[in-house]
């Protein structure tokens, strides 16, 4: 939330209380709830925009998610996802990047192991997040990052607009 807007009210969810709590230090004017975004602690409308920032990838039940998602967000609000790739671009970069720092810094054997973790927590794949949203979302707008046109191969990250059907 690097560019806070002081009329609007920002609330940060996440299952782990540790994580809430960081966040909390960096902006202390946010509020945090621990909760579960396959059952989300709100009202059906609470909420005029999301920001799912890279967490669909992680989650199980990936279609009640987005259901909850839709669920909470009022009609005509707007959905932004931002999803890894998994294409081969993410992944050497994760080698030469935070799979060298994994290995130095956080007690992996190898990058291979390390990869292998990361692949074993991000279940859900680019692909399948955009079947699911598009059961409960209209898509208005994808941005591959870096670049414009490649789709997942050449590209890193995928940011999506979308506004509930």
């Amino acid at each position: 939330i690097p560019y806070k807007n002081k009329s609007m009210r920002y609330i940060g969810i996440d299952i782990d209380f540790e994580i809430l709590q960081v966040g909390k230090k960096s902006y202390p004017d946010m509020e945090v709830v621990c909760g579960n975004v396959e059952s989300l602690p709100f009202k059906s409308g609470s909420f005029d925009n999301i920001i799912s920032v890279f967490n669909l990838e992680h989650i199980v039940n990936l279609d009640v998610c987005i259901s909850e998602l839709k669920r909470v967000l009022k009609s005509g609000g707007i959905l932004a996802v931002t999803v890894p790739t998994e294409g081969a671009i993410f992944r050497l970069g994760r080698r030469l990047t935070s799979g060298r720092y994994a290995v130095k810094e956080m007690d992996f054997e190898t990058i291979k192991e390390y990869d292998e973790y990361i692949y074993s927590q991000h279940i859900n794949k680019v692909e399948a997040i955009i079947q699911a949203l598009t059961k409960h979302f209209r898509i208005k707008k994808k941005i591959w990052f870096p670049f414009k046109y490649g789709g997942k191969l050449i590209n890193i990250n995928l940011g999506i607009k979308a506004i509930p059907l």
